[in-house]
């Protein structure tokens, strides 16, 4: 009801106050969607944001029947700030807690590290025996300082050429890279894309768009990235159908996730997956090992495949199997060599063609 301000003066005993009796606004229920969402609220929301519940159903628990069409409050009733509170609110406090994962520090360098660090500490740091199969490229520094790094890296390290390279889309960064390392994989860090397209469009506004677009960037089969596509250019703003067009269209091999099938188990964890939402379980980092958790996926995926569509071609020796996502073509199951022709196989020496023949023929 009313608010004192007071000044102190070093090395002296004075201290003066102003005390004003009244508020400068409306005070009570016209001032409560003003004031801050209570700390006990805000981590009431962040656990069922956690748990994966939607922030509309957050936001509905929150406000119970007060904003319901008929109904009737008890003429005693109390407003509440939760009255109050919008989806947009909740949807920062979901950004806050992705950003827990995925934004460490202002500078990407420093960033990675903490991530890095924060690995270690849970004992799910990845450690490689040789080279490292991936590079990730976090500078703030201009064309010719990245230039001159690759440069005297290069000239210490003759032997080196790493496999993957990844930058967010610096043209300085990606021309110095491809300078040096001409014969190395440049791929787009899927953090930096997304936060690119997040920019260019209001997400609270267009949820569903987002939603596609956190999904899109992830697909790896061509023909569900084409309906993807058609549905985002049918939805989306213009403006950021646009902007799609002029500035990632022409580069999709750089950020599609079409371009990185077939790699090992540790380089497709090493391309940050962490910076994803629920990363940790997308990557399987919370996994005691990661071929395991894989593995353990196709033995349950491979239960799904059904027996009319495996063909035995020679005796216990050879089969085919139909694809599941595209019923023109049939994967070799070659049980001598232990392989499969599916692209899947070469991540873990393993799929799920070469689990459901295993549950079919145990022997």
């Amino acid at each position: 009801s009313c608010k004192l301000t007071i000044k102190s003066y070093p090395g002296t005993a004075v201290i003066l106050g102003s005390y004003v009796e009244k508020h400068s606004h409306p005070i009570g229920a016209e001032n409560l969607k003003y004031i801050h969402v209570s700390e006990e609220t805000r981590d009431w929301i962040a656990g069922e944001l956690r748990n994966h519940v939607e922030p509309q159903h957050i936001l509905k628990t929150l406000h119970g029947n007060i904003h319901s069409d008929g109904s009737i409050l008890p003429e005693d009733y109390v407003p509440h700030r939760n009255d109050f509170i919008t989806l947009r609110e909740i949807r920062q406090i979901q950004k806050d807690i992705e950003a827990e994962t995925v934004r460490l520090s202002r500078e990407d360098g420093v960033s990675c590290i903490k991530w890095a660090e924060k690995l270690r500490e849970s004992g799910d740091l990845l450690a490689f025996k040789a080279l490292p199969v991936s590079w990730m490229i976090a500078s703030n520094g201009q064309e010719e300082t990245i230039n001159y790094y690759l440069l005297l890296f290069r000239q210490n390290n003759p032997s080196t050429t790493p496999k993957y390279i990844m930058s967010d889309k610096d043209r300085g960064q990606m021309n110095a890279i491809q300078a040096k390392y001409p014969l190395s994989t440049l791929y787009l860090c899927w953090w930096h894309v997304l936060h690119a397209w997040q920019q260019h469009f209001s997400t609270s506004d267009w949820p569903e768009v987002w939603t596609l677009l956190r999904r899109w960037i992830r697909v790896t089969n061509a023909e569900e990235f084409e309906n993807i596509w058609r549905t985002i250019r049918e939805t989306a703003p213009p403006s950021m159908v646009q902007y799609l067009e002029d500035n990632w269209m022409n580069e999709v091999e750089l950020w599609s996730a079409m371009y990185r099938r077939g790699r090992s188990i540790e380089a497709e964890n090493v391309v940050p997956y962490y910076i994803q939402k629920h990363c940790r379980q997308a990557a399987g980092f919370d996994g005691p090992n990661l071929e395991q958790k894989r593995r353990s996926d196709m033995d349950s995926l491979g239960l799904q495949i059904p027996s009319t569509d495996i063909t035995e071609v020679d005796e216990s020796v050879r089969y085919l199997i139909l694809s599941q996502s595209d019923q023109t073509r049939f994967y070799i199951i070659n049980l001598t060599t232990f392989s499969c022709s599916c692209p899947s196989f070469t991540s873990i020496s393993f799929c799920k063609h070469m689990a459901a023949i295993r549950h079919r023929f145990p022997e």
